[in-house]
């Protein structure tokens, strides 16, 4: 009977153990996270910082499940301009309406809907990149370097094609493509709990 007890007792440890997991919230630290980008036109190319504004990710036993980003388009500076990186000609036709149109459309957001871990560290992040109104699905290679109770940090690098989002200025002049640097910090916002 005492040998019955201890097997159905550590069948129960090992199904509480099992069934435990420790799920987080954090809060994206925007002094820390930033959004780089570069295209190239036909007599070079020009280079620059996007603000992250916002937004929240979700851990699960040490990996990225989930969380969205908000991105302040408006914020858009091109470093190439070492003079006024923030305030010039270049500056002001990216937030014009023949590219960004930030007055209409100030934000960007990217809602992660799946992430794929290829291993400890390199992931596939599947989700919808929202700009200019439009929503398009978008997935790219990441690597997180880490994701615990208590701070996350990744990183990625890809390109997209701008004409998608209905940015569409003369694409033999300025290339289609633009090369973008996504590298998010984030802390808790809630503290971890077990389910």
């Amino acid at each position: 009977m005492r040998i019955i007890l201890a097997l159905i007792m550590v069948g129960f440890a090992g199904w509480a153990f099992r069934g435990s997991s420790t799920a987080v919230t954090m809060n994206v630290e925007t002094n820390a996270s930033k959004v780089e980008w570069a295209a190239t036109k036909k007599t070079g190319f020009h280079q620059g910082i996007i603000k992250v504004k916002g937004g929240d990710v979700q851990i699960e036993n040490g990996k990225l499940t989930g969380g969205k980003f908000v991105i302040d388009v408006n914020s858009i500076n091109a470093t190439d301009m070492v003079d006024n990186p923030a305030d010039n000609n270049l500056v002001k036709h990216i937030k014009s309406k023949d590219f960004l149109e930030t007055e209409t459309f100030p934000d960007a957001t990217f809602d992660i809907k799946k992430v794929d871990y290829k291993d400890d560290k390199n992931v596939m992040l599947n989700g919808t990149l929202t700009m200019k109104g439009v929503s398009v699905p978008l997935s790219f290679p990441a690597t997180i370097n880490n994701a615990d109770e208590k701070r996350f940090f990744g990183f990625a690098h890809f390109t997209i094609d701008r004409t998608l989002w209905n940015v569409m200025y003369d694409t033999n002049r300025a290339s289609r493509d633009v090369n973008i640097g996504v590298y998010l910090f984030a802390t808790p916002s809630t503290p971890a709990v077990t389910k």
